[in-house]
């Protein structure tokens, strides 16, 4: 095992390094995404298990105790400016047990995290051989948690027409436009039956407020009145469509299923103008205690724009084989995957999507991660039944997913159109 300063010599200390690597990820050379594959010790991934050869040591801090493992970059993978080496394997790792406090700009001269690099890799060694040498102490290891990174072939965005990528984007865009109508939050007096976030719903006199696993009362997270919807595609034309979700940590979310036991859709066709603000508030109320988190705590109205045409975002999953293909059959110099054409540049392109987060009912939806649809194998919920953003600004936060995310609700075609919605997905994500 050599750190990379003893490998180059004095000069090639950590500062050094990142410089190289952040110049050349600025220039475009060097572009990586998340795979949902799972990483071999000898893959680049994020967090997991590293490679360690058989006569190696796991990294211990000044007091003697195990590194926590960040990730590592097998040099093969990626596409390797001159200064640095061209194989082997570059690791980090750290020594704070809170991931959340570290400050990625201030690792170089940080003595808490450390660079190690493998020239030669044993092939030989196993999951096994490297687990017995960690000594579990008081940090955190995340062999659970771990993603796979897979960089960009350096001979495509090295040769990618810029322009020729404005022009695919552009294309791809109108041809896959549809109906979207976006709406605001207005701080002003609603009545039982208008549309907006928070508050008491709408409840017929047979009805009753809906309750998660445990019997507790969901919060209504919104309320839509379908009039107000203009006729949007799909959608219905009249009636009044809810959504209610719990308020525990992970606001009725299950990461792992599509199970709606903890967050619940509810549609009345008909509704009942006698019903009274007391009548509902008799079959339950929201949690509005202080120590529950809940991302809207104040009623807004929801006031909607008129019906527009909107393409489809980089953030949908389909998006990458539409570009993929089309591009491809466009021109000579193929790419694999979409951000082939250079992070950089992939990014700029994301940026000027901003219309594309916020609030809105219809079109296509934003992430700050990935679409869920994919890992939770609902590609078939087609429709972006309810999407609310996170809405603030300087003294004024009206809704916050998490750190800064946004709730997204989808449903089937012929699900909404035959009105049912007892099979919605739900998911919320935050940076």
């Amino acid at each position: 095992m050599k750190t990379m300063k003893e490998l180059i010599g004095e000069y090639m200390d950590k500062d050094y390094i990142l410089d190289i690597l952040r110049k050349e990820m600025d220039k475009g050379t060097i572009g990586f995404r998340g795979s949902s594959k799972k990483p071999t010790i000898f893959d680049s991934q994020i967090y997991g298990i590293p490679y360690i050869p058989k006569d190696g040591i796991w990294v211990k801090d000044k007091n003697g105790k195990c590194m926590n493992f960040m990730g590592q970059i097998n040099l093969k993978d990626m596409y390797v400016p001159e200064e640095l080496p061209k194989k082997g394997i570059l690791q980090l790792f750290t020594d704070y047990n809170d991931i959340s406090k570290i400050d990625f700009n201030d690792i170089a001269d940080n003595e808490h995290f450390e660079f190690i690099y493998y020239e030669d890799i044993d092939e030989s060694v196993g999951v096994s051989d490297v687990l017995n040498k960690f000594d579990e102490g008081e940090y955190n290891f995340y062999p659970s948690n771990t993603c796979k990174i897979e960089f960009n072939e350096p001979c495509n965005f090295k040769n990618v027409d810029k322009d020729k990528v404005v022009e695919v984007f552009k294309e791809i865009k109108r041809n896959t436009e549809k109906d979207v109508i976006r709406f605001t939050l207005e701080d002003e007096k609603v009545n039982l039956f208008d549309s907006f976030v928070y508050g008491v719903p709408y409840i017929p006199l047979d009805g009753f407020w809906p309750k998660d696993e445990n019997g507790q009362c969901l919060n209504l997270l919104a309320q839509i009145n379908c009039e107000d919807l203009k006729g949007l595609e799909h959608f219905p034309k009249k009636g009044i469509l809810q959504f209610f979700i719990a308020c525990d940590d992970c606001l009725g979310l299950d990461f792992d299923n599509n199970e709606n036991k903890n967050f619940k859709v509810v549609y009345y066709e008909n509704i009942d103008k006698n019903i009274t603000v007391e009548d509902v508030i008799e079959k339950g109320n929201n949690n509005t205690d202080d120590d529950v988190y809940f991302p809207v705590l104040n009623t807004y109205k929801i006031v909607f724009k008129d019906i527009e045409k909107e393409g489809i975002t980089t953030s949908d999953y389909k998006f990458d084989k539409i570009f993929t293909n089309l591009y491809n059959k466009k021109f000579k110099c193929k790419i694999e995957k979409w951000w082939d054409v250079g992070a950089e540049f992939a990014d700029d392109l994301c940026n000027c999507e901003s219309n594309y987060s916020n609030h809105k009912c219809g079109g296509y939806p934003f992430f700050t991660q990935s679409d869920p649809r994919v890992y939770k194998n609902c590609e078939d919920y087609d429709v972006l039944l309810f999407q609310l953003d996170s809405d603030f600004c300087e003294n004024d936060e009206k809704v916050m997913w998490g750190d800064v995310g946004v709730g997204n609700f989808f449903i089937k075609k012929e699900d909404l159109e035959n009105l049912n919605f007892d099979n919605v997905l739900y998911n919320w994500d935050c940076c």
